[in-house]
């Protein structure tokens, strides 16, 4: 006998079973006692002891409880968590053994364990018949009174002697026949809830969620006042009123029948057989009452409400009169039989008795329906866009219909479920504060604004899907990690809270000034010297700190503090995994905060923005494959993509709506081409054909800011190259803003995606799109794209001219503002005063475009396709000259139509728009037609200017709590959002030798190779 199997005789079953040893699942070798056990193992809503879990399930009948000392690992996992229940009943009389089994209750399995001497296996099947018979004895046991018979006080008795003897307070299946009046436990169970709450109670609103034990606690007091109440199964950690209306009658239902049924329990038990004139003499309402009343037809007070309640009509008088007869003992079964009422009727008369009193007059309400105003829906749908709830993409349309007309919009995508959208709005609002409209106005609005859903943004904004990913990486890791599943599934709702709030609630917080380091966004990206351009001194002090930011730091650690603590072969995959996983959750983040600061330079430009002035947005669009109708797959491969540039000018009107915002007038153009590297000559050369077509359709603007975010245009040649364009075309550079990666372009993405659109349907139709000259008709077929003017040109190589000049240092900034002969640059947009760069002189610059127009821009704008009007307006009417106009005005906001291209050209030349009047057309619409206008003002690029809900200058904080300041947080150092940019290190020579190697092997073998990466970085080292 090896010293190995003699271990395994000190396990109490090993002369019973005789097949003790090491276990397989999980792998163990360990013999521990009964103390080293888990005392709660949760099954379902139930927590038992794991003791318990082996006892009831070994099949040993002649082993005593006290006898168990120590149990071996195959013994412990195999009767306790990896237990295989069979699938047939195991109810100890039943016949057919039937396989349609399901498992019974915590309280099911104590009860045929006492009542048939037997070990009834914990969570053991058992068939719908013998369920059905037991479930009847224990409820007509439970309806008789608190007496116990002498069958049940013996088990009680032998059940309290094996307390005493067993060495710890583990629970007993074998001779339990009744645990209803188990003192001690009852006693304990309300000694450590009573405990739990007093600590919990200072200071928060919240309670702290209940453990597992502390939920048993609670689950064991119910057990002890009635079994057949339903246990707490799970905790609401909002506030019941914000909660649905099913969810509220819920709760409601809950709690009463648990305070019904305990005010009934301790009524028996301070006055036996006097428990109703106790009741009476507390004044305990009806509805907290078990026992009730009957109805006396000697009565003549209620057979007179009885009558007068029948002959009313008057649904206040009926009220008044319910709320008299609840106030009596009635049960509410009576109550509704006798008075032909329903269960809302006596719950609104209980609560009308309880706040005014009984038979008290009810007055008469008045309610007035009012327009929804406009500040309303558009305080929304800003919210929606300059909040990151929505991403847009460069392919994909849909149509939305107005009263008047049909759009053809880009399908943008919806980051966030309505509901999660609503709740955030709401929390908004009540920071503000503002009166939203309501919820159900709320969720038919985003239904009617067509969006789409998806799981991944992945090739939209990288930064925002590593996020999520890295938060289910680390869900997989933690439930694969040697701990107990209670605290996997802490850990994991801990991720899951923290990966909602960084994707709802984080950017809400942000604002430029906040006592909360992780909020404050003058902090972030501020140097910490402050003598540095780019410091910004905050003139407060971050003295709080937000709960849910402290929440993703503080799971992040546990979950780094379990993998380093573990012994397990895997370790060093966990730690790669988990490292990784965490500098992209805090990447997320950073370009959260990155983008807050960045996006404030397109609000205030917009803002401020002059009448002489123009906004620039630029951007290349996705590679247009060349595709002929009905092609060939064959055909597919090998192809070479074209190129088409979106340039967006936005300039003021000169107009304003009714609350004196400006309305926008957007110019834009596509310039198409064959063949493009789209190098810093081509992109000088397309600026150079776009300005000069600018400056014809708008004479009035001098000045020119330009925001974008491509690598081919944050070059500083490239910068340097388009201050010397725009000079050469009557156009002042004044200041240039770079997005954060994966924002900002969203008006040159909706653009694209409308072309593509008209792209597909041109195909479709029996057209080939080859060229840049057959795009140009693929975009103008069925209308054109709206509002806009394109273009074919190509480049000649042997025509081009380009001598660079560069500004040196310039490739870490993200603003510049150009100043006389200088330009001031930032790393953020106005965080600190800015580093000066010297600008060079133009005599050093050589710039011949060689751009040869193919097909030019055409003299007025697209018109689009426009369905025929369901409603026209007055407005519409008068300003429409005959009743067969086709033409309509390239102003977005003029409702004017014509007849031929001559009278457009006269319209424009004499300038004079016909608009709707907001008074008197708008206001009449219906809240859905309010929504869609704005909604599709916002996509076209007119809602820009006027921004209604602006970045906060204060703090806010929508879901968090704040407190003192924590001293190991990660956001105490200033400027912890700066981006900081990876070190590219080559590959080393023994490294390059080791992965030829593998190749060849590979080849050699034609298999896949085994995980090397411990080789590969011992070579790196």
């Amino acid at each position: 006998m090896t010293g190995q199997d003699s271990k395994f005789q000190k396990c109490s079953f090993y002369d019973h079973l005789h097949d003790c040893g090491p276990s397989t699942k999980p792998k163990s070798f360990d013999v521990v006692s009964i103390d080293q056990l888990e005392s709660n193992v949760q099954l379902g809503l139930d927590y038992v002891s794991e003791f318990d879990l082996i006892v009831s399930r070994c099949g040993v009948s002649n082993v005593e409880v006290t006898d168990i000392r120590e149990i071996c690992a195959k013994h412990r996992y195999k009767f306790g968590i990896y237990y295989k229940l069979s699938r047939c009943c195991q109810h100890p009389n039943c016949i057919n053994r039937c396989t349609s089994s399901k498992h019974a209750s915590l309280n099911l399995a104590r009860y045929v364990s006492t009542k048939y001497r037997c070990k009834f296996p914990i969570k053991g099947n058992i068939c719908m018949v013998c369920r059905g018979q037991e479930e009847k004895v224990m409820r007509s046991t439970n309806s008789d009174s608190g007496g116990l018979s002498p069958m049940e006080e013996e088990a009680v008795e032998e059940t309290l002697t094996n307390f005493k003897e067993r060495p710890t307070d583990l629970y007993n299946f074998r001779n339990i026949k009744n645990p209803h009046f188990n003192n001690d436990e009852l006693n304990k169970s309300f000694s450590d809830l009573s405990t739990t709450t007093s600590q919990q109670s200072v200071g928060h609103v919240w309670e702290e969620e209940l453990s597992g034990s502390q939920k048993a606690n609670v689950n064991e007091i119910r057990y002890q006042i009635n079994p057949s109440l339903n246990p707490i199964m799970y905790q609401v950690k909002n506030s019941p009123f914000t909660t649905s209306k099913r969810q509220q009658n819920m709760l409601k239902q809950s709690l009463l029948s648990i305070l019904r049924e305990s005010t009934s329990f301790f009524a028996k038990a301070y006055c036996p057989g006097h428990s109703k004139e106790l009741l009476d003499l507390c004044e305990v309402p009806t509805f907290l009452r078990k026992e009730h009343d009957t109805f006396s037809n000697d009565d003549k007070i209620l057979q007179s409400i009885k009558e007068i309640y029948g002959n009313s009509t008057d649904s206040r008088l009926k009220l008044q009169l319910l709320s008299i007869v609840v106030k009596k003992t009635y049960a509410p079964t009576d109550i509704k039989s006798a008075f032909n009422c329903n269960d809302y009727m006596i719950t609104q008369a209980i609560q009308h008795g309880l706040n005014n009193g009984s038979c008290s007059i009810i007055p008469r309400q008045h309610f007035h329906r009012t327009r929804v105003s406009f500040n309303r829906i558009k305080h929304f749908m800003d919210f929606l866009f300059d909040h990151d709830f929505v991403q847009d993409v460069a392919y994909g349309t849909t149509k939305i219909r107005t009263l008047n007309e049909a759009f053809t919009i880009p399908l943008v995508v919806k980051k966030c479920i309505n509901s999660h959208i609503v709740y955030a709005y709401d929390e908004y609002c009540q920071q503000i504060p503002f009166e939203r409209l309501s919820k159900n106005s709320l969720y038919r609005v985003l239904n009617e604004c067509k969006m789409s859903q998806r799981t991944s943004l992945a090739g939209l904004d990288d930064y925002t899907a590593d996020g999520p990913e890295s938060f289910d990486a680390l869900e997989n890791l933690v439930s694969s990690l040697p701990v107990t599943k209670s605290k996997q599934q802490r850990i994991i709702t801990q991720l899951h809270n923290a990966k909602r709030y960084l994707k709802i609630g984080f950017s809400l917080n942000l604002s430029l000034q906040s006592s909360i380091s992780s909020h404050c966004v003058d902090f972030a990206p501020s140097d910490s010297n402050s003598k540095s351009d780019f410091y910004i001194n905050c003139n407060h002090h971050h003295s709080h700190h937000c709960e849910s930011c402290e929440n993703l730091v503080t799971t992040l650690s546990q979950i780094t503090e379990l993998i380093r603590t573990s012994n397990n072969s895997k370790k060093e995959e966990w730690q790669y995994d988990c490292t990784a996983s965490i500098n992209k959750i805090y990447e997320w983040q950073k370009h959260l905060v990155r983008h807050f600061a960045q996006s404030k330079s397109k609000n205030d430009i917009l803002k401020n923005l002059k009448p002489d002035a123009a906004f620039w947005l630029r951007d290349w669009s996705m590679k247009v494959l060349p595709i002929e109708y009905r092609e060939k797959s064959s055909n597919w491969f090998g192809k070479r993509g074209m190129s088409q540039e979106v340039d967006i000018f936005s300039v003021t009107s000169g107009r304003t709506t009714s609350d004196n915002q400006q309305i926008p007038l957007k110019y834009v153009y596509l310039t198409m081409l064959d063949q493009s590297s789209k190098d810093i000559h081509t992109v000088g050369a397309v600026a150079d054909q776009v300005l000069k077509q600018f400056h014809i359709d708008a004479p009035q603007v001098k000045n020119i800011l330009r925001k974008d975010n491509a690598t081919c245009y944050a070059d500083g040649a490239q910068i340097y190259l388009t201050k010397y364009i725009c000079q050469q075309n009557g156009f002042q550079l004044k200041r240039i803003d770079f997005n954060e990666a994966g924002k900002g372009k969203d008006q040159c993405d909706r653009e694209s995606a409308c072309t593509k659109t008209h792209r597909d349907y041109y195909v479709s139709s029996g057209h080939n799109v080859t060229t840049a000259l057959e795009m140009k008709q693929a975009a103008k077929s069925n209308g054109g794209v709206k509002d806009t003017k394109v273009a074919v040109v190509n480049i000649e190589d042997n025509k081009k001219t380009l001598k660079l000049v560069k500004l040196k240092d310039s490739t870490q900034y993200h603003s510049y503002e150009f100043v006389n002969n200088n330009v001031r640059a930032w790393r953020q947009y106005a965080t600190g005063s800015g580093h000066l760069l010297k600008l060079p002189l133009f005599e050093q610059l050589e710039f011949k475009s060689g751009l040869t127009v193919i097909s030019p821009f055409p003299p007025i704008f697209s018109q689009g396709t426009r369905l025929n009007s369901v409603k026209q307006s007055s407005q519409q009417r008068k300003r429409s000259s005959k009743k067969s106009s086709v033409l309509f005005c390239s102003d977005s906001h003029c409702v004017s139509t014509f007849v031929d291209i001559k009278e457009l050209e006269q319209h424009l030349k004499t300038n004079q728009h016909g608009y709707f009047q907001d008074n008197a057309d708008l206001q009449s619409l219906p809240i859905i037609e309010k929504a869609k206008i704005y909604f599709i003002g916002h996509l076209k690029g007119g809602s820009n200017i006027a921004n209604s809900t602006p970045h906060s200058t204060t703090s806010s904080s929508t879901s968090s709590v704040t407190k003192k300041s924590r001293p190991n947080s990660i956001w105490i150092a200033q400027g912890w959002a700066q981006q900081k940019r990876s070190l590219r290190v080559s590959l080393s020579i023994q490294q390059t030798k080791f992965l030829d190697q593998l190749y060849e092997r590979g080849e050699e073998s034609k298999k896949s190779l085994p995980s090397c990466s411990s080789r590969f970085n011992a070579n790196r080292n």
